[in-house]
């Protein structure tokens, strides 16, 4: 695969050679999904994550929405599903996308940061296990539904990398 052209990011790629990012060679950035030769314009500003179904996380703008782009062709407008998901938020957005359709992001929470993890169709909130930490980011999820994440505990004012490692009956 060669991306060709100016301005292109490559953001990720999947066990399938295809590879998403966007393109700043209009007046606004557009979301890309590279397949061997052939380049697709999906729907969003920035395509950020695919997986082996290729299915696409596709972040919004003021022009348009974050969008969850299944292989299959059909499109979920995630700012209508994932209450404080909001385009308008600087620091709410996606980040990750595994082969079990479940994706990570931050929303906005009567103006707070949180991060959440998507997973059929359900939000659920992201949260330390332990007392006085606070998870701040979420960036990676893998196969087995862990999570790569930041958390900071307030009293001492350190951060970190943390690994959160789901519970059956936890999401």
């Amino acid at each position: 695969m060669v991306v060709v052209g100016y301005h292109a990011h490559v953001a990720a790629i999947n066990n399938r050679n295809q590879a998403v990012g966007w393109r700043n060679d209009l007046e606004y950035p557009y979301a890309i999904l590279w397949d061997d030769t052939v380049e697709v314009t999906l729907l969003g500003e920035k395509a950020l994550a695919i997986n082996d179904s290729s299915d696409v996380l596709a972040a919004g703008d003021a022009r348009s929405h974050a969008t969850l782009e299944k292989g299959d062709g059909s499109v979920i407008f995630l700012e209508e599903t994932i209450p404080g998901l909001d385009k308008y938020a600087p620091n709410s957005g996606l980040s990750d996308i595994n082969d079990s359709r479940q994706f990570i992001g931050t929303r906005d929470i009567a103006g707070e940061i949180r991060p959440f993890l998507w997973e059929a169709g359900t939000v659920y909130g992201v949260e330390a296990d332990e007392p006085g930490w606070e998870i701040t980011t979420v960036q990676k999820i893998n196969d087995h539904g862990q999570i790569l994440g930041t958390a900071e505990q307030a009293s001492s004012g350190r951060s970190g990398p943390v690994l959160l490692t789901p519970t059956p009956g936890n999401s």
